[in-house]
């Protein structure tokens, strides 16, 4: 618990976006003078504002950056409280109040505040209407995505699913890779298939039908066996994500999912482009987690990773021409060049994705399908990289972006195309 406790409530306005109230509460056992109040919060003030109480000494985009009156002295115990009205929009969320908050003091140090969500003054604010109806299939099979067809009638759980015999190397290695994929998102569960026969289990036989779309499957359930059917790797990898989630779903909640005996699964994606975006820019995530989202994208028969590397906020990938990318634009807090954002506080929070980290990833993904779209967003949203490398800046209007950094034509079309590219390190740096 921090020596000092911030509360933020909104009050709505006529002909404005409303008006927030900030209260600083002194906990400790000392006065608190000679300070600037620092949050971040997606509700910013907007450049015409009015402030009781305060001044607005800076803002970088969600950074925020108040001056106290002069002279002001908060007792222990006490408070100082300060309005502004002007924002640039209306907060819809309790969540679109305070993220992160700090004091700096006239010796420079910076102390943690503890905040917690935005307050709602003057209206009632009822109880909010579900965002989505309640979930509800009429089949009783655990399937994501829903399936194009399906005729199938529930019987007996089997104890695992294994290859028939003389099944092909490629499917077996198949299958493994799908059993590794499983054993990763639920590592405390029974796996679902077994490379070699098991008795209660059931067999699967794979077949390769070229009369099959691409990344399309057939399953077929017979008192013996289940054939899948596909034209390709993608087609097979799918249709025994579609056993896992079947079994899955039937052996961690019985009374809701059952697992077919016989009938068919026919399944095709909608769309050549199922993809996630994640922005790592303003928001950095270890590798580890990355690995896991993607884990979770093939789980769900998803194909693409959208990874935004770069923004106004930070740049995370390493170039090794140009360490200063990395060792100044991706650093964000109070005394480094870049200043905090959502999320950061008193202290410094730094990442980036080395090379090798890149090279990972990307093999990851590819083993499972999923093929890794990055966002290096230049010439556009520069400021970190300016600020790493103020010398690659025009002048006033920062129009350009790093010229002296040499990107492939490969990744300048990836914002001129929405087609999946294959992020295998394929960018080039002056040696």
């Amino acid at each position: 618990m921090a020596d000092y406790s911030l509360e933020t409530s909104w009050r709505p306005v006529e002909g404005s976006f409303g008006r927030l109230t900030f209260t600083l509460h002194n906990l400790s056992a000392e006065p608190l003078s000679g300070f600037l109040l620092c949050y971040t919060s997606e509700t910013r003030v907007a450049g015409k504002h009015v402030c009781a109480g305060a001044s607005l000494k800076r803002q970088v985009a969600h950074f925020h950056e108040f001056l106290p009156p002069e002279g002001l002295s908060v007792p222990p115990g006490g408070r100082w409280r300060f309005t502004v009205e002007g924002l640039s929009r209306e907060p819809k969320h309790v969540t679109a109040g305070v993220k992160s908050a700090y004091l700096t003091l006239a010796d420079g140090r910076h102390l943690p505040v503890d905040f917690g969500d935005l307050m709602l003054e003057g209206r009632d604010g009822g109880v909010s209407p579900p965002l989505l109806p309640p979930g509800k299939a009429d089949e009783p099979y655990a399937l994501l995505p829903w399936p194009l067809s399906l005729g199938l009638k529930a019987g007996d759980l089997p104890a695992t699913l294994y290859p028939a015999e003389r099944t092909p190397p490629d499917a077996i290695e198949a299958l493994s890779q799908v059993l590794s994929l499983y054993q990763r998102l639920y590592s405390a569960e029974d796996a679902p298939f077994s490379l070699s026969a098991v008795e209660g289990g059931r067999r699967i036989r794979f077949v390769a039908e070229s009369s099959i779309a691409a990344f399309a499957y057939e399953l077929r359930f017979t008192a013996h066996e289940i054939v899948l059917s596909s034209a390709d790797d993608a087609g097979r990898r799918y249709g025994l994500i579609s056993l896992a989630q079947l079994l899955h779903g039937a052996c961690a909640d019985g009374e809701r999912f059952k697992f077919p005996n016989f009938g068919t699964i026919a399944d095709q994606p909608r769309y050549d482009w199922r993809g996630c975006h994640l922005d790592v820019s303003r928001q950095f995530y270890p590798v580890a987690d990355i690995l896991r989202l993607i884990d979770i994208l093939a789980w769900n028969k998803l194909n693409i990773f959208h990874w935004h590397l770069t923004d106004d906020e930070a740049w995370r990938l390493e170039i090794k021409a140009y360490p200063a990318l990395t060792e100044i634009g991706a650093r964000r807090g109070p005394d480094e060049v870049l200043v905090p954002q959502l999320g950061d506080g008193a202290e410094t929070r730094a990442g980036h994705y080395t090379q090798d980290d890149i090279r990972r990833i990307v093999a990851h993904a590819a083993s499972l399908g999923v093929a890794v779209v990055p966002e290096i967003d230049i010439p556009g949203h520069d400021t970190a990289a300016l600020f790493s490398l103020p010398s690659s800046s025009t002048g006033r209007k920062r129009r350009t972006a790093i010229t002296q950094c040499r990107v492939t034509p490969t990744m300048r079309s990836i914002r001129r195309s929405n087609s999946p590219m294959n992020f295998s390190a394929r960018y080039s740096t002056k040696s």
